[in-house]
């Protein structure tokens, strides 16, 4: 169960934001829109919300979930891959003291990793081998989450991959929600797969909260299969943050604190 997420911003700057393809210049003012309507909504299914200020240096700042990967027993601070984005690592260090003790707050500094390529799946790490992590970080990042008795793994990626989580998410009791190349990995045949077809791939990125998950809007095969499995599901509207790469899970983190 979560009790707390922290949230960014969106900056003006997220105009400039990574993108694998072009799909269309973002609407700052909807996305703020957009983002506002993600915070009230976990505030409505009674989370602590802290958003974050805009950091107008880095355009894609407000995908907080890629400069950290936060536990019941402690944080991680990932080392993103590329120029554009490392910087926001800094950012986020001061925040989560406020949540972990220094000494449940651990660094990656021996290769690359974002947060995007990590999914939790109950006491098990998958990591996604893209060009947004490379062989050192990952394996920095899984000695630290074996010190404190979970376990860890790399999944192979197709090359045009962006992050593991843009085309998987766990959302508890069993249920993996899956789409592409991932769903006939015998990794994850020990999951319940609830498969998002090709042309609603975008909706395999779900945010579970405490058995209610985010889904966006627009995809309705697999949104049933969703509700089939008991959970109640919200869609957002997440259309001015596609443009840029992120997804449901991507705008915040996701946590119960230990301080």
């Amino acid at each position: 169960m979560y009790t707390h997420i922290i949230a960014r911003t969106p900056s003006r700057s997220m105009v400039k934001g990574l993108r694998r393809e072009d799909i269309g210049v973002p609407d700052y003012e909807l996305a703020l829109e957009q983002h506002k309507k993600y915070v009230e909504t976990m505030e409505s299914l009674g989370l602590v919300v802290e958003v974050l200020p805009a950091l107008e240096d880095y355009p894609d700042s407000c995908f907080v979930e890629d400069v950290a990967v936060v536990t019941e027993k402690m944080a991680i601070i990932t080392n993103p891959a590329t120029e554009q984005r490392n910087g926001e690592k800094e950012h986020i260090v001061e925040t989560l003291k406020k949540y972990y003790p220094e000494d449940r707050i651990h660094f990656v500094t021996e290769g690359y990793c974002e947060g995007g390529d990590i999914i939790r799946a109950d006491n098990h790490f998958f990591l996604g081998e893209t060009e947004r992590s490379n062989e050192a970080g990952r394996a920095q990042f899984i000695s630290f989450v074996e010190q404190y008795g979970y376990t860890g793994s790399t999944i192979p990626m197709p090359n045009d991959a962006l992050h593991l989580g843009s085309d998987m998410t766990y959302i508890m009791n069993n249920n993996m929600l899956i789409t592409g190349e991932l769903v006939d990995n015998p990794a994850f045949d020990q999951y319940n797969k609830v498969i998002a077809s090709k042309e609603e791939g975008y909706a395999a990125n779900g945010c579970w909260i405490n058995g209610t998950v985010l889904m966006a809007e627009g995809f309705p095969e697999v949104i049933q299969k969703v509700k089939d499995l008991g959970y109640e599901v919200i869609t957002l509207n997440n259309s001015e943050f596609k443009k840029i790469d992120g997804s449901m899970t991507c705008l915040s983190l996701r946590f119960t604190p230990i301080k």
